[in-house]
């Protein structure tokens, strides 16, 4: 469709790199792979590690299904939205809570990922909007 462009490879790419990380962790943690939840930066017992893997999936398939199957940005987009406010949110209350975090290597790893995963889906959703903002007379689609 004329009105309803693919999105950059770029965008996909980054998308898929974003899906698998989030499908690792979460399949790690749904399957309760005791040196990743050991390393988590808060206590995790297996009840919430299996909630907190499932919600990661569920986000990663989002993420893969936009960057090999859907391929439209204007249709994938609420996706990407949403998964760029939790990872917001979760930033935040990081920082709000983070007298309850381990302090150690761990917490930096995980704070600088998901840091990096908020960035990262931020910049896409910029470029796509403003491509799909950008006039016509100027040759972009």
């Amino acid at each position: 469709m004329p009105d309803d462009p693919e999105a950059l490879p770029a965008s996909r790419l980054a998308c898929t790199v974003v899906g698998i990380a989030l499908a690792f962790l979460g399949i790690g943690l749904f399957a309760d792979w005791a040196w990743l939840v050991a390393r988590w930066p808060w206590p995790l017992p297996s009840l919430p590690a299996r909630v907190v893997g499932a919600w990661l999936c569920t986000y990663a398939a989002v993420l893969l299904w936009f960057a090999l199957r859907e391929r439209s940005w204007v249709r994938a987009r609420i996706g990407v939205v949403s998964a760029g406010i939790a990872l917001g949110l979760d930033v935040g209350a990081a920082v709000r809570y983070s007298s309850d975090l381990d302090g150690d290597a761990s917490t930096v790893v995980y704070l600088a990922g998901t840091s990096t995963l908020l960035v990262l889906l931020l910049g896409i959703w910029c470029l796509e909007e403003w491509r799909l903002s950008a006039p016509r007379s100027r040759g972009y689609r």
